[in-house]
């Protein structure tokens, strides 16, 4: 499996915390984000390589890799349109080169990833499949709601319903197969042109409804298995929960 980290935005509502460094870079529990899901990704599946699609603070994030990885496990691939371009460039630069057999999966880089939430993902054997998590958990407007039929996800966007009504994307899509991943690539392009036309940035999510016959499972888990860091705020409501979780291992 090779995990393709999406981590070249700016990160500008995280205030002060990224005026000088990439998001995933911003220190959670005395570690870097990203230092928080390398140690994760090589828990869940050691065998298995990451790409991080760098762009604002891009030479710090490689120096990062160069210093807490090892060689040929991790590497990045810088994206030179970050500054005026959406996450859907990131993902296609992320894809470019690999094999059309490789099992690939695509992630939020700002979003902390337990290896059980790793694990269950990677447990699916469908072609596509999106980690997610039930309605009303810790809801948020800035959710990416998922319009599902049954276990499978039809639609993935922004303020579909009322926060907390329809359940939530991780963040996080597994592709297998090379029928999968050759759609995959001309949804990503097809994402592309729409943006080029209609000059305005997509989601990546957006992908999900062009996706035609490999319509993604969604993997369900709980809200506590992965945390998104979009503001100060969600580190501090990260450490609540460690200080929870901690006291709950010791029996306090």
């Amino acid at each position: 499996m090779i995990y393709i980290l999406l981590g070249a935005g700016s990160g500008t509502r995280m205030g002060t915390l990224t005026s000088d460094r990439a998001k995933v870079l911003v220190q959670v529990e005395g570690r870097a984000i990203l230092a928080h899901n390398l140690a994760n990704i090589a828990t869940a599946d050691p065998a298995a390589r990451v790409r991080i699609i760098t762009g604002f603070g891009a030479d710090a994030v490689a120096a990062f890799v160069r210093e807490h990885s090892r060689a040929g496990t991790v590497e990045t691939v810088f994206n030179p349109d970050y500054a005026v371009a959406g996450p859907l460039r990131s993902v296609d630069i992320g894809l470019t080169g690999l094999g059309d057999d490789e099992p690939v999966t695509i992630g939020n880089g700002d979003t902390i990833f337990e290896p059980r939430a790793l694990a269950a993902l990677a447990a699916a054997p469908a072609g596509a499949a999106l980690l997610g998590s039930p309605a009303g958990t810790a809801a948020d407007e800035d959710d990416v709601q998922l319009l599902a039929d049954g276990d499978v996800v039809r639609v993935a966007a922004k303020r579909l319903g009322a926060a907390g009504s329809l359940p939530v994307s991780a963040g996080l899509l597994q592709i297998r197969g090379a029928a999968a991943l050759a759609v995959v690539r001309e949804a990503v392009r097809a994402g592309l042109m729409q943006e080029k036309t209609e000059g305005r940035a997509l989601t990546w999510h957006s992908i999900i409804a062009r996706l035609g016959a490999i319509v993604p499972q969604v993997v369900m888990v709980p809200r506590d298995w992965w945390w998104e860091f979009d503001s100060p705020d969600c580190i501090e409501r990260y450490h609540a929960h460690v200080i929870g979780q901690n006291e709950q291992a010791s029996g306090a």
